[in-house]
């Protein structure tokens, strides 16, 4: 959506759970699923800045959304095993870790020589390289619950299943309406969802 303020790309995460098929009819059934899945974004940001004690560029790597999951679809069987799907979800928010990747190099005085200046003299100066990764915990920026419609479709072989489903969210993710932009100004949060598409594999088997 457009409310994050740096630009957000689509990422791979992963996706587990079991889900139970009722038939109605032929050509109609209900499934009930428990998922566990993560979610989120890579960026593409990176910011760049130097002085005379230092080099440092500061990049946002990633975010990783881990959710709970319980969908309820209607399958309509266009096929024997060709299913058509649509339906309703509910899932909670178990964390959300924002990933962060600084690098660059800095300078430490000599011994005896305090402080630093802009006058001085950077010969003085011993440089040395740092590179620090941090993953800082973000679940209390977004929303704790998320309702969302999912769309999709699935074949069957035998026992094997393919399915692949587009999740599309109905509520917005953050707990704000508005949020600072660096430089000033705010910026609305009405456009920010979760978007994200499912390609699973799985076995029945009969209960």
């Amino acid at each position: 959506g457009s409310g994050l303020v740096y630009k957000p790309k689509w990422k791979v995460g992963y996706e587990v759970g079991a889900e139970a098929e009722w038939f109605v009819s032929n050509h109609n059934s209900l499934s009930f699923g428990l998922e566990y899945r993560q979610i989120g974004c890579t960026f593409d940001y990176k910011e760049t800045g130097s002085d005379y004690n230092f080099e440092r560029t500061s990049e946002l790597e990633r975010l990783n959304m881990n959710y709970i999951a319980l969908p309820i679809m209607y399958n309509f069987y266009i096929k024997p095993h060709l299913a058509l799907k649509i339906g309703v979800e509910v899932s909670g928010l178990l964390s959300a870790k924002l990933h962060e990747h600084d690098y660059g190099r800095m300078a430490d005085p000599l011994p005896g020589h305090n402080g630093y200046s802009p006058n001085d003299d950077v010969s003085k100066y011993v440089w040395h390289d740092y590179n620090v990764h941090q993953t800082i915990e973000k679940k209390n920026d977004f929303k704790r619950a998320c309702l969302a419609i999912p769309i999709g479709i699935s074949y069957d072989y035998k026992q094997f299943m393919m399915t692949g489903i587009v999740h599309i969210d109905l509520n917005r993710l953050y707990t704000y309406d508005k949020i600072y932009i660096p430089g000033g100004g705010m910026s609305d949060k009405h456009g920010l969802r979760n978007l994200y598409i499912g390609i699973t594999a799985g076995y029945k088997f009969k209960l």
